[in-house]
């Protein structure tokens, strides 16, 4: 099989259009909306058959980007400023939802803040019918921002978080198995209950 990649970076950039190409597995284009200095980066950790991220940028954005077609993206915001995802307004405690080979277009007020997981596909369904017997798509209902428990989003968010700063802290804590075996189907897990308890009637229907 594949051999499970495992790296963190950290890349800074001055430019919408540098900013733009960090991804190299999407293909993006990014535009900023307001005047002055352009400040972004991103964050990102590769475990098993996951990314996590968390990308910044200091200037309202428009951004459009195609992902590839065997990853989904779910994410969530950090930032305060209005924003949206397909054009729905994204909340605190909204997940967004891309699945694979989809274009999506994310827009932001001001300065943005998002954190989220890429999954191969995949994985993704494959848990998502363990737990649930549906697609993670269907937990979603096919919206773009579902809104769930605000409490399920945060721990979300601080799984995702954390499996960041500790690969920073201590790149050793990477090569543990724990983090190679578990991190990806605990973060993936933590998604679908999020989904999963936004909608309780999947499964019930005829």
């Amino acid at each position: 099989g594949k051999k499970m990649s495992n790296f963190v970076e950290c890349v800074e950039s001055t430019d919408p259009f540098l900013q733009s190409n960090i991804f190299s597995d999407w293909k993006q284009d990014y535009t900023q909306l307001s005047c002055g200095a352009f400040k972004g980066g991103v964050l990102r950790r590769s475990v098993g058959n996951v990314q996590v991220f968390r990308e910044w940028m200091n200037q309202s954005i428009e951004q459009k980007a195609a992902a590839n077609e065997d990853v989904t993206l779910i994410g969530v915001k950090l930032h305060k400023s209005t924003s949206s995802f397909q054009n729905r307004e994204l909340t605190e405690s909204s997940l967004f939802f891309l699945p694979a080979g989809d274009e999506s277009r994310f827009n932001a007020a001001g300065q943005s803040d998002l954190i989220g997981v890429t999954v191969d596909s995949s994985f993704l369904d494959s848990l998502s019918f363990d737990l649930y017997g549906v697609s993670a798509q269907s937990l979603t209902n096919d919206n773009p921002v579902i809104r769930c428990a605000s409490e399920q989003v945060s721990m979300f968010a601080s799984l995702l978080l954390n499996s960041l700063c500790s690969a920073i802290r201590s790149p050793k804590s990477m090569e543990a198995n724990y983090s190679i075996e578990q991190l990806p189907e605990d973060l993936v897990v933590t998604a679908l209950q999020a989904l999963k308890g936004s909608n309780s009637k999947v499964g019930s229907r005829p």
